[in-house]
């Protein structure tokens, strides 16, 4: 069993030698925002030097006009324009003929809103009736009390 001395002995042999328990450190700060920099550093300069190179190269071209061939005279073809001209009419004539065959049916409009106010005159009579109905049954349920 251990006693006080032979603790107290393998205390100093451990914290005297460079071989004992030492302390990791896993986070340092310094050397993390030290390549951060770093990196962020590096990021910007190559977008610079790409962004460069990309302007020097397309900075000397230039837009050419093309010349289109220019179009000819538009010729007028009476032939072609009477046979269009016969075919929208025919068109006209079916669409006429179709409307004249579709009969109409008008329906005469009613006249709700008189009906409603007559309807709302009787609703409040009547209500008006429930409710002197049921005071007079409440007083003579009352005075039998």
């Amino acid at each position: 069993m251990m006693n006080k001395q032979s603790f107290s002995q393998l205390a100093k042999l451990i914290t005297r030698s460079n071989h004992g328990l030492r302390d990791p450190q896993l986070m340092r700060p310094n050397r993390d925002w030290r390549i951060g920099l770093v990196l962020a550093i590096l990021i910007f300069v190559t977008s610079a030097v790409w962004s460069t190179k990309m302007y020097l190269s397309y900075r000397e071209a230039s837009v050419e006009k093309t010349d289109l061939p220019e179009e000819g005279v538009v010729v007028y073809r009476a032939s072609l324009v009477e046979a269009a001209l016969s075919t929208l009419e025919k068109r006209e004539a079916v669409h006429e003929k179709l409307l004249g065959s579709v009969e109409v049916i008008q329906v005469p409009e009613e006249v709700p809103q008189v009906e409603e106010a007559a309807a709302e005159t009787e609703s409040a009579s009547t209500s008006e009736d429930v409710i002197r109905e049921e005071a007079t049954t409440t007083e003579m349920l009352l005075s039998d009390g």
